[in-house]
């Protein structure tokens, strides 16, 4: 079984307005619909408060938890943030001086991630600071690369789509 998360923050309350954010989800929204290749998508509306996305997402692993999954892709874009050496999404509700219950530790992601024990999980992130552990950093990364590899690829054939059918989206072409 194949499931993704697809996360496009767009509508932020004390953050500049990610209008590119709403179309970014949108259209990956649509692609993955239209590989016909994932049992189920957990769609994350563009303006999700962090609770509410802490909720749904644990949910939509506890539905899946005693399923074998194949692959776990996750897709987030939206404002990121770094602390030390872990990364935060950002949610509608973000601010900087509550991070924990305004955002999403990637590590905490990690952890909702592994009850699921995908043979595969992709992560694409398309946010501030999402790489920069990794891009920018002095120290040696090959261990945390090695640590977070898994052999296999992500490769499928797809259909054209419209997006005329994606939640809170106004059908205008992606």
């Amino acid at each position: 079984m194949k499931l993704a998360i697809v996360v496009g923050v767009s509508d932020y309350i004390t953050q500049t307005k990610l209008s590119a954010c709403r179309n970014d989800a949108a259209t990956m929204l649509a692609f993955l619909q239209g590989t016909k290749n994932y049992s189920d998508i957990c769609f994350l509306d563009f303006a999700i408060t962090a609770s509410d996305a802490k909720k749904t997402i644990t949910e939509f692993v506890q539905k899946y938890r005693s399923n074998p999954v194949s692959e776990l892709l996750f897709y987030f874009s939206g404002h990121g943030d770094r602390v030390g050496d872990d990364f935060f999404y950002a949610f509608s509700d973000y601010k900087e001086d509550r991070k924990e219950s305004t955002g999403l530790r990637n590590t905490e992601l990690d952890s909702l991630i592994r009850n699921l024990s995908p043979e595969l999980t992709v992560k694409i992130v398309d946010a501030c600071y999402a790489g920069s552990a990794y891009i920018k950093s002095e120290d040696d990364i090959g261990p945390a690369v090695q640590k977070s590899a898994y052999s296999g690829y992500f490769s499928s054939p797809c259909e054209p789509v419209r997006c005329s059918s994606v939640p809170g989206f106004d059908g205008r072409s992606c």
